[in-house]
């Protein structure tokens, strides 16, 4: 099943400033977890919070068969609080969107996750998985491994499939549209990075997604790198972000250790 094309929807982009990005780096070091944080869930650093999306506009044109808002660009190191873009329907018209990653409205802090496991049960998502569940296209995402000295960045990526859907649902808000990236259970050899990892949908399942909220994960091996450390800034968005680094070429896959 291919997507419809579908009429533009932007809304303005944040302010493309060091400030504004640094401010949100910040927040999202300090307070965020793997889901809301007033409820408690989760101890380590939220995944997936920051993610690649190399498209030209050509590919995901003809990946989604769809226009693009005049506002999309490829970025190497997209962070928390900043315009992403976003696939939805509304009825029988399939829309693109640029939209800011992370819930704020009435809150104290942003939220980036969503359990997918508990989506369903928490009032502060309910509603908005209910009714605008999304897709949001990606060429892969980064991830961080903690040891006790040091934390280590990865990339995730699928060379079978470069470019990739997660899973997620707008929340429609006075300041504007925001979006909240599902997550799951990782499993090995993701899990010895991270716990978490993004819910990464399977092609032929994203249009049921979007109607039902029915979920069939993506089965390609994804294929991990560790990346430069320039990543953990978030200003750096070039692509050497995603090549691996000098002493560490190889890549892990399913089944395998480093």
């Amino acid at each position: 099943m291919t997507f419809r094309k579908f009429s533009i929807h932007t809304r303005a982009l944040l302010p493309d400033t060091p400030g504004v990005l640094s401010d949100n780096w910040n927040i999202y070091q300090s307070i965020y977890t793997n889901d809301y944080p007033i409820q408690g869930e989760g101890s380590r650093l939220c995944m997936c919070g920051r993610f690649c999306i190399a498209a030209s506009p050509g590919e995901i044109m003809e990946r989604y068969d769809a226009n693009l808002p005049e506002e999309y660009r490829p970025r190497y190191n997209v962070s928390p609080g900043t315009p992403i873009l976003t696939v939805s329907q509304n009825g029988t018209d399939t829309i693109a969107q640029m939209n800011e990653w992370g819930i704020t409205s009435g809150l104290s802090h942003r939220i980036i996750n969503a359990r997918i496991e508990t989506v369903r049960e928490k009032n502060l998502f309910r509603k908005s998985f209910e009714e605008h569940r999304c897709l949001i296209p990606a060429s892969g995402y980064y991830e961080w491994k903690h040891d006790k000295t040091r934390k280590t960045p990865y990339y995730f990526s699928s060379q079978k499939s470069p470019l990739i859907s997660f899973a997620g649902f707008i929340r429609p808000s006075p300041e504007g549209d925001q979006v909240v990236i599902l997550t799951t259970e990782a499993r090995k050899p993701y899990s010895d990075i991270h716990d978490r990892m993004p819910v990464i949908l399977n092609p032929e399942n994203e249009p049921e997604y979007l109607r039902e909220g029915s979920i069939l994960k993506f089965e390609d091996v994804l294929d991990i790198i560790e990346v430069s450390s320039r990543v953990n800034q978030v200003s750096p968005d070039d692509p050497d972000l995603i090549k691996p680094v000098n002493h560490r070429s190889g890549q892990m896959t399913l089944g395998e250790t480093e």
